[in-house]
């Protein structure tokens, strides 16, 4: 007698979990599994001086600090405070973001800010980016996530959503249009 024959609820359990996977699995997506967003803002994000920490384990490590700027979107507006941002440089040529920054809506509110992301190009994009050249946005690409702090009842619903900058470089630093996810 087959194994599986000797044990009819576990023949029975499964199939039960055949089926589920199945019905979990379908492979047209419903509404609830589609990728759909909203305008949270545009950013624009002012750039000063940087501290060069030189080569690392991880990489070359630069910290670019963030001396002002603004934002503004359908239900956000304000003004960037300060923060920071630690790049490494990889050895392929990506930098690697990881930026910190304090937002302060028109309302008074602070925001905590944090991304990570990357911002990679051909290299000799990447040189022309190094030396203050100017550069097409499509050719480079500079994605973020971004997650937000805030104390706030009316802005809790930045604690618990899903975001995504699209950045490019600007003059006076770097700026992103970012999305909620929904």
């Amino acid at each position: 007698m087959p194994f599986i024959e000797r044990f009819p609820a576990l023949q029975s359990s499964l199939c039960i979990a055949a089926t589920c996977l199945l019905v979990a699995f379908d492979p047209l997506p419903s509404a609830a599994q589609e990728l759909n967003h909203d305008l949270l803002f545009d950013i624009e994000i002012e750039v000063g001086g940087a501290n060069t920490v030189g080569s690392t384990r991880l990489g070359d490590r630069g910290i670019y600090t963030i001396t002002g700027g603004h934002f503004e979107g359908p239900t956000l507006k304000g003004k960037v405070l300060d923060g920071a941002d630690w790049a490494i440089v990889r050895q392929d040529g990506t930098i690697d973001l990881d930026v910190r920054a304090t937002l302060q809506t028109d309302d008074g509110d602070i925001i905590y800010m944090h991304y990570d992301g990357f911002l990679t190009a051909p290299p000799d994009v990447m040189a022309a980016l190094g030396e203050g050249g100017a550069v097409i946005g499509d050719q480079y690409y500079m994605r973020t996530t971004p997650r937000f702090e805030v104390s706030k009842e009316r802005l809790a619903w930045l604690n618990k959503s899903v975001f995504v900058g699209v950045g490019r470089i600007t003059d006076t630093g770097v700026g992103y249009r970012v999305y909620t996810i929904k």
